[in-house]
């Protein structure tokens, strides 16, 4: 099997070089801003594509799709897709008419250009992971996987797992088994698409330090609300974790800016706050792919 890293993932080839045969893509973008991509191709009957879909998600989807057509052109048999930030999952069913399900249509597009097999890491599958003929998806919840970096750095007493609304639950669930500490979650109330009004906490976190976990950070809205909310309720110290953090609109520093010093995500997507590589998910996840 050869491993192709697109665009999106060149920040994890140092990880991945130490254990595959890695290859590159060479893209470019012409003056009217259509993308040209080359596969310094090696003859395998199995490719790995890995890709993560942050910043210009648009060209990143069109990159992976030139990619997948491309190889099977070339002949390849099964191509299996490493994406651990996998774009457009948030919208899973049509809340107003006339709306595009987006998630839907680019896995339709990845399965269509020949893609066979998808991992991906928490993607937003609120509805349970899509059903679609001919594309296996497996979605790897990385809660587990800040177990030992925790561990590391924390005492055991005095703290809680929390997750900012209910959707977070299941991760906070996860992280509070094998660290073997209480677990609650914030009820949430969205203002729309982007103000989020934090409610109440279901446990008591008044002198308890809190490890606060959500799948991505994007805008901070939701973490600044629950760290607010979780400060008037007494808490002690807060831990921040999420699997992807996208820290839009200089997100990161409003979360420091608020007194949050301990900040930890995956390197699903390239920040200054990754303390966990998802290389070490792909090298688990290849026994999955063995079986298929």
């Amino acid at each position: 099997m050869k491993i192709l890293l697109l665009s999106g993932a060149f920040h994890l080839e140092k990880s991945l070089a130490e254990k595959f045969d890695i290859i590159k893509v060479e893209q470019k973008f012409f003056p009217d801003n259509e993308q040209y991509i080359r596969i310094p191709y090696k003859n395998d009957d199995e490719y790995l594509i890995v890709q993560s879909m942050f910043r210009n998600p648009d060209n990143k989807i069109i990159e992976t799709i030139f990619a997948i057509r491309t190889l099977k052109d070339l002949g390849v048999k099964k191509i299996y897709g490493f994406f651990p930030y996998l774009a457009y999952t948030r919208q899973d069913k049509r809340y107003k008419e006339g709306e595009a399900i987006s998630q839907l249509i680019v896995l339709e597009m990845l399965r269509n250009a020949g893609l066979e097999y998808l991992i991906t890491l928490d993607a937003h599958f609120h509805q349970g992971i899509p059903q679609l003929e001919g594309l296996k998806i497996k979605n790897v919840i990385c809660a587990p996987y800040f177990y030992k970096y925790l561990t590391s750095i924390i005492p055991r007493e005095n703290f809680v797992v929390i997750g900012p609304d209910d959707d977070a639950y299941i991760l906070a669930l996860k992280l509070a088994e094998k660290l073997n500490l209480q677990v609650g979650y914030i009820e949430k109330l969205r203002k729309g698409e982007r103000e989020v009004a934090a409610l109440s906490i279901n446990i008591n976190v008044k002198d308890k330090n809190v490890i606060l976990i959500d799948d991505m950070i994007s805008t901070g809205g939701t973490i600044i609300k629950a760290y607010e909310l979780l400060k008037k309720e007494g808490a002690n110290e807060v831990f921040v974790i999420a699997t992807h953090g996208l820290f839009v609109e200089d997100a990161l520093q409003k979360l420091k800016n608020l007194g949050i010093k301990n900040i930890m995500t995956t390197n699903s997507v390239p920040n200054e706050v990754a303390v966990f590589d998802v290389s070490e998910i792909l090298i688990e996840e290849l026994e999955w792919i063995k079986k298929l």
